[in-house]
């Protein structure tokens, strides 16, 4: 889970810093420089069409300490800036208009660096700032959608007929909230006008969640194969999240169990699921002859250890539990093999309703 939360922390920090570079160093060349103001006269002035974006562009002269230089920067940071405004655009076509004597500001340092409109602007800053919000609110639900996907796959119930599969509501809403946000995200790199803006916003998500439902759906399917709970909903249910190996962290599984009348070890035989060595965990329930499978371990210890745990929680008083062969598969009530050890002799009492 860290993994793809850290890759994204990254990706999202070389974004933030790729977008401020460029404005921001122009921001200190031009603020901490004491630029020279020298007149020029504009050449020429058009505006270039890019789909429905109108960007404004210049040529002209200024003479610095008798050598004539060319300039064509209306103002410091991304030309694109310029573009976001109609009003502005006009503005400036009527202003340096070709043939008109302008002030330019030129840096004594390089004479060949200038610019008609100096300094730090604000639309400049909130060009930079206002990316900020969708780049953390993308983070953040990229990184709640993945770990909602994960727990989405919550509970597996291997039934006869095939497989039933119970999910959390909330992953299918994050992982369309980590899409719409994802969205915005593009909608502040490209910088494109509202009618495309909104378009992205409409049909951006069904684009960025395909690969989310994806990754869920592949999650639902691997892991689906690769554990087996048999549930019986009158007796009670066993849930497990799958992510989870059942023999290792026992104490992550929610159990519903009721009336639990032993719980046993067994060298694990799936026969028609999938084929594996090592242990399971067998429950027998009173007044049912079906039995619970939880598992597979890949070690006996792992086995006993999850054994024990279950037993303590459904208050069996046995502090171990047996080693039988695998009971049969076809009939009724079964009866195992017990160890006659003195730790697993003792008696076992009946537990009341466990919850």
């Amino acid at each position: 889970m860290m993994l793809p939360v850290l890759l994204l922390v990254a990706w999202e920090a070389v974004i933030i810093a790729v977008t401020w570079a460029p404005v921001d160093l122009v921001m200190k060349q031009w603020e901490t420089l004491r630029y020279q103001p020298v007149t020029a006269r504009v050449e020429k002035f058009w505006i270039e069409e890019k789909g429905k974006r109108r960007i404004p562009r210049v040529q002209y002269v200024y003479t610095l300490n008798g050598i004539a230089y060319e300039g064509n920067v209306i103002r410091p940071g991304p030309t694109r800036l310029l573009s976001r405004n109609a009003a502005e655009v006009d503005a400036l076509e009527e202003r340096f208009a070709s043939g008109t004597q302008v002030t330019a500001y030129v840096n004594p340092a390089n004479p060949g660096d200038a610019v008609l409109v100096p300094g730090a602007t604000a639309d400049a800053w909130a060009d930079v700032l206002s990316r900020l919000p969708f780049h953390i609110a993308t983070l953040y639900w990229l990184a709640l959608a993945l770990w909602y996907s994960r727990k989405a796959l919550f509970v597996c119930s291997t039934i006869p007929g095939g497989y039933r599969i119970r999910q959390y509501p909330g992953a299918v809403l994050c992982t369309f909230l980590g899409a719409w946000a994802l969205c915005c995200f593009g909608c502040t790199l490209v910088n494109a006008a509202f009618a495309a803006d909104l378009a992205m916003v409409l049909w951006g998500p069904v684009v960025a969640a395909a690969p989310a439902l994806a990754y869920t759906a592949w999650r639902e399917w691997t892991m689906t194969q690769a554990f087996d709970i048999v549930v019986d909903t009158k007796m009670g249910t066993i849930a497990v999240p799958l992510w989870t190996d059942f023999s290792t962290r026992p104490e992550r599984a929610t159990l519903y169990l009721y009336n639990i009348k032993s719980i046993q070890v067994h060298p694990a035989q799936y026969s028609g699921v999938f084929d594996t060595d090592g242990y399971e965990v067998m429950l027998m329930m009173e007044g049912t002859p079906a039995i619970r499978r939880i598992g597979p371990a890949s070690s006996l210890e792992k086995a006993e250890n999850a054994a024990m745990w279950l037993a303590e929680r459904c208050g069996i008083p046995f502090r171990r539990v047996a080693i039988a062969p695998m009971p049969d598969e076809e009939g009724g009530e079964q009866d195992f093999e017990e160890d006659d050890d003195e730790d697993t002799a003792n008696e076992r009492g009946k537990p009341g309703k466990q919850s």
